[in-house]
């Protein structure tokens, strides 16, 4: 995958994936894969606004931080903690780990991994920042910037989504405007 392109989550109801396929395809971005109730697509940063925007069948956009396989909670720990979260928190970030969805996983505790995903990106960000704590007395997000868990492509357990929805249609409107 090129420095620039990311790898995003397009969720759906289940039956319109054809019509989200032929969304995303009329945007001009790449599809990655297809699957029931969803589809995931290759873009540039530009992605997260454009798709909010103008992708009418999808619930909404969400940006792949990575994939990992987890059989148990210190791989969870570890995985989530080698992302590069300081790309989309910034570094007095407040935020939720909101909803953990364990269908086919080994880690089937939703609150306890939610928790450990919430350690762990708070551990990347001290580190990131070279702090003893990590203050979240930023800006909290206004609607909810949710952290998502489920099973990834291959159906291994994998930490892959983050949620920029509500967040994001608001700069892309504020940035539409000001280009």
């Amino acid at each position: 995958m090129e420095q620039n392109q990311y790898e995003f989550i397009a969720p759906c109801h289940f039956g319109l994936e054809a019509v989200l396929k032929r969304e995303i395809i009329d945007l001009g971005y790449e599809i990655v894969a297809v699957e029931d109730g969803r589809i995931t697509f290759r873009a540039d940063a530009s992605a997260i606004c454009r798709a909010n925007i103008f992708i009418r069948t999808a619930e909404r956009i969400l940006l792949k931080m990575g994939s990992f396989t987890a059989s148990d909670f210190d791989a969870l720990f570890e995985g989530t903690k080698a992302l590069p979260w300081e790309m989309v928190l910034p570094r007095d970030a407040r935020f939720w780990v909101t909803k953990a969805t364990t269908n086919q996983s080994t880690l089937f505790s939703g609150s306890a991994i939610q928790s450990i995903v919430k350690k762990a990106i708070v551990e990347r960000m001290k580190l990131t920042y070279h702090g003893n704590h990590f203050d979240e007395d930023g800006d909290g997000v206004e609607d909810e910037e949710t952290l998502l868990w489920r099973p990834n492509e291959n159906g291994e357990n994998g930490f892959s989504l983050i949620n920029f929805s509500s967040l994001t249609d608001k700069k892309c409107l504020s940035k539409a405007k000001a280009t």
